[in-house]
């Protein structure tokens, strides 16, 4: 019930060779479900069936479309989920309407509904070592990724104040970003087939009322620039660990080398040179300071052999050897 099937990008291929199809982000089959399913409470089921206004998505003069689908469920709920799409960016925007239409007050909670396997084969090597699952962000914890190895114990149930959450693998993500920020959040999965659910708060509505929920929904590249611009600090989910202060400068020289020449083997050398460029005092007095330690190696031999009973003394006179002749020992650990 109004989920999506297939989602191609069409600037990114599966495999590096022209013939190669779009890089296809729903990877679930049939019998495992869709994502994007939607719904509020016992009220109104996710495999509701529903029907469209238009047989087909037109774009106008700007690159602006969208797409509207109604179902009714046999309690009397009715749902409206309209889909707005613009060609220049990969955020959808996607906004449900719940109207209570069954003559007395009911309440439920929205909920959707997210389903993922792998974007590419987990076969090899380097699959072991990358990181691919849940993950979401918020302002107060920061950003939390799960290993699949950590729901072997159960699902993880979540209530936060959460910015995004998506599936990620090493390239591409999958995420939701809800307008209402607080929301219980159910992560689970089984072998690679992870599962998202993102529940707002117990609704109460009376008969004839409405209440809309409004996401965001992002699938699309991991790639920092496009993250950048989307915003809802989609960003940090391009996480580098301790190395993220150097890391992400290098990642933006790199893209700006790249798009001034269109290369990237040229854009890492250009990267590599300003490096060694930037190391270069650094990387001499290391050298300077091999070479006096080498001058040294004869004292330091006839120190080892006169104080070998007495380490003590002879490292206090190696010591004194350094602070002479102004050798620091660690210099030739430098870049």
């Amino acid at each position: 019930g109004g989920v999506i099937k297939s989602f191609v990008l069409k600037n990114y291929r599966e495999a590096n060779t022209e013939e190669a199809p779009g890089e296809q982000l729903v990877k679930t089959e049939a019998n495992q479900g869709y994502p994007l399913s939607f719904s509020w409470g016992s009220a109104f089921d996710r495999q509701s069936l529903y029907s469209f206004d238009t047989d087909s998505v037109s774009f106008d003069e700007n690159g602006n479309a969208s797409l509207v689908m109604r179902a009714q469920s046999a309690t009397g709920v009715e749902v409206v989920r309209t889909y707005q799409f613009n060609r220049s960016e990969y955020l959808i925007r996607h906004a449900v309407t719940v109207t209570n239409r069954s003559g007395q007050s009911m309440q439920g909670a929205g909920g959707i509904h997210q389903l993922n396997m792998p974007f590419g084969s987990v076969d090899s090597r380097a699959s072991k070592w990358l990181f691919r699952g849940p993950a979401f962000f918020s302002e107060a914890t920061g950003l939390q990724e799960f290993k699949l190895k950590e729901f072997k114990e159960g699902k993880k149930t979540i209530q936060e104040t959460v910015d995004w959450v998506a599936y990620e693998g090493t390239y591409f993500l999958t995420s939701i970003i809800p307008v209402e920020k607080t929301t219980t959040l159910t992560l689970d999965a089984r072998d690679e087939f992870v599962t998202i659910d993102l529940v707002s708060a117990l609704d109460t509505l009376a008969s004839g009322a409405a209440k809309t929920y409004e996401y965001n929904i992002f699938y699309g590249p991991k790639k920092l620039a496009i993250l950048k611009e989307t915003g809802f600090n989609l960003a940090k989910i391009v996480n580098f660990g301790w190395f993220d202060v150097i890391a992400k400068p290098t990642l933006y020289l790199l893209n700006w080398f790249y798009s001034m020449i269109g290369n990237y083997g040229v854009a890492i050398i250009l990267v590599t040179i300003i490096f060694k460029a930037i190391f270069w005092p650094i990387t001499q007095k290391g050298l300077k300071s091999m070479k006096n330690m080498q001058k040294l190696q004869p004292k330091m031999v006839k120190l080892k052999e006169k104080y070998k009973d007495d380490p003590t003394r002879m490292n206090q006179e190696v010591m004194n050897l350094y602070k002479t002749y102004k050798v620091n020992p660690l210099g030739g650990c430098l870049p």
